[in-house]
């Protein structure tokens, strides 16, 4: 039951779209145009083939009656002639009952047939006798010939609209070599008007009955040509709307097939070049996204149409916003002049340089691209190159000063005591190896931060190496008044790594501690494993160091004790960070709670 319904629903579903279908056709404009045409074109043609036809038919049936008319007076004269004989000359005259049924008073076939004498005077029907019925020229016409055939003009009768004509038709009777008689036949012209009439009626009737026959045909002929037509601009139209999923069903042939396919392969060309364009708005829109700078497009107005994550993240903005107060005038003066515009923006304690590139297209505004780069930290590095520049400048002018002033009073033989020359000779060697080990710092900086230094990796115990450099420090710290401590766990597992690297980062973060560790104080060297790394620790009891300068701790000769700016050439921290790096290790800092810095690095276990 429930099959042969939903058959019937189908059924009826597809027959209500066939004929919405072609309800949709018949209001084609094209369908109604080509009928129209189609329609014009026969009336038109019934139009002059019924104007040629009034124009030549008269003069074809008039030249056709009289080449009937003139047979039957022939025919008349060889019987009167006929006559002549048997009775001779004068029965003409005479007698002329005999010839009286050729010449009766009705017409026979709408024709009138007289007998004249030789002057035009009527013999035969009696009716007529006497009458004269040819005039001068068709007189004039016969004694030059031995028959006539003419149309009489037409006169206007009297009470009558429709002028009157006559076709004449009149051969001479010749007897022993001279003429006789006349016999003349006559056919009024209203006869030849009726077949006329009749017969464009019935051309008329003819081609309103062919235009109503052809109609229907006109109509099929023109929903077929047009259903192609009408498919391909859906087609068109749905491409238009972005479907490019659709195509042509290509049944027709000629140029509405041709049509077709051409349009399916531009559906197809433009699909190629849909997913070309997407790949490569993609790709764009991956590099605009990768780029450390921020990008945005705007439109005339300044809202917004594309942005990408670092300028998001930087201004607080989105697509369909309009650009900052900050932006808006440089963004309206880039566009109003078509040129370039760069200024800075700062924000918080970051600097933004800020370009306006406008947009013009076809001659008009059409936005403009805004590049945001943060040059904060170029500025940072230029000061951090003067700063750098200055540290070493500073660092090479306090040993050579001391030097200059312990060497001139040598020189000018100032220094008489032994035991004074002997105090300035080890303040002389002190000074000399300071300077040595800021060169050679120095150079080991710069040689870890070019990466020419290389570093071979070998196994190794990072609890033997605590131990050994912790009973190495003690003598040191014991001078300053300070304990060394040591947390360490009774096994390690075995590390990967430079060992001998490792003791120098190590070395150095004790003597970091040892310098700000007061006396009385302890140092503390810690180590614990974890999942992939051993980390090892160095801590200490001093006053910590300032939140401020926790995060540059670890650069080229930065000094957050500024009490204790003479001791040391401040690159022992930034060549542990660098051996770190190099070694695929971390190194960081912070401050303990309880007071006192904690410094810290990893040291990755072997692979079993």
């Amino acid at each position: 039951m429930n099959e042969s319904f939903r058959s019937a629903f189908d059924e009826a579903y597809t027959k209500r779209k066939n004929i919405m279908r072609g309800v949709l056709i018949w209001k084609s404009v094209t369908i109604r145009r080509t009928i129209l045409l189609v329609l014009l074109g026969i009336a038109l043609s019934a139009t002059i083939t019924l104007s040629v036809f009034e124009l030549i038919a008269p003069r074809m049936f008039m030249n056709a009656e009289l080449d009937e008319l003139a047979p039957r007076a022939r025919s008349l004269s060889s019987a009167v002639a006929a006559e002549m004989r048997a009775r001779g000359d004068l029965v003409v005259l005479d007698e002329l009952d005999n010839l009286a049924p050729f010449f009766t008073g009705e017409a026979m076939w709408e024709t009138q047939a007289y007998l004249l004498d030789i002057n035009g005077v009527v013999l035969l029907p009696e009716s007529s006798r006497g009458v004269n019925i040819l005039n001068e020229s068709e007189r004039a016409a016969l004694t030059t010939g031995s028959e006539l055939a003419s149309l009489r003009q037409p006169i206007r009768e009297e009470n009558s609209p429709r002028p009157v004509g006559q076709f004449l038709a009149a051969v001479v009777v010749s007897y022993n070599g001279a003429t006789k008689a006349i016999v003349c036949l006559l056919k009024p012209m209203p006869v030849v008007d009726i077949v006329l009439v009749a017969l464009l009626r019935t051309l008329r009737l003819s081609s309103i009955l062919s235009i109503l026959l052809l109609l229907p045909l006109c109509a099929l002929a023109a929903i077929r040509i047009v259903r192609p037509i009408y498919n391909v601009r859906n087609v068109a139209i749905r491409m238009a709307n972005g479907d490019l999923d659709t195509h042509v069903i290509v049944r027709a042939g000629g140029e509405i097939g041709e049509l077709a396919l051409a349009l399916n392969t531009l559906n197809s060309r433009i699909w190629q070049t849909q997913d070309a364009l997407m790949m490569e708005r993609a790709r764009v829109l991956r590099i605009l996204n990768a780029l450390d700078d921020g990008i945005l497009s705007a439109d005339e107005h300044g809202v917004i149409n594309q942005i990408n994550p670092p300028m998001q993240l930087a201004l607080a903005i989105r697509p369909g916003d309009s650009l900052p107060e900050s932006m808006m005038a440089a963004f309206t003066e880039a566009v109003r002049s078509n040129e370039q515009r760069s200024f800075e923006m700062p924000q918080g304690q970051r600097i933004w340089i800020c370009r306006v590139l406008p947009l013009y297209e076809q001659g008009r505004a059409a936005g403009a691209v805004v590049v945001l780069r943060d040059s904060t930290q170029a500025i940072r590095l230029e000061q951090t190159r003067r700063d750098y520049v200055a540290n070493v400048s500073h660092e090479l002018r306090s040993p050579l000063t001391a030097l200059r002033c312990l060497l001139e009073p040598l020189r000018d033989g100032m220094i008489a005591s032994e035991d004074k020359k002997q105090e300035i000779y080890e303040t002389l060697l002190r000074e000399t190896l300071r300077l040595s080990r800021l060169v050679d710092d120095m150079l080991e900086l710069s040689r870890l931060q070019s990466g020419a230094l290389a570093l071979e990796k070998t196994a190794f115990s990072p609890l033997i190496l605590c131990r050994q450099i912790a009973d190495m420090i003690e003598p040191r710290a014991a001078e300053g008044g300070l304990s060394i401590l040591t947390d360490l766990p009774d096994e390690l597992p075995i590390c990967f790594s430079n060992p001998d690297r490792i003791e120098q980062v190590l070395i150095a973060l004790l003597d970091n501690a040892i310098k700000f560790t007061p006396a009385g104080g302890t140092v503390s060297i810690g180590a614990r494993a974890l999942v992939d790394f051993v980390e090892i620790s160095v801590s200490d009891t001093g006053s910590g160091i300032p939140p401020v300068d926790l995060p540059n701790v670890f650069d080229r000769f930065y000094k957050a004790d500024k009490a204790h700016a003479g001791h040391g050439t401040g690159l022992g921290l930034a060549i542990a960070r660098e051996l770190m790096s190099m070694l695929g290790e971390t190194i960081g800092c912070e401050n303990l709670p309880e007071g006192g810095a904690r410094f810290t690095f990893t040291v990755h276990i072997k692979n079993s």
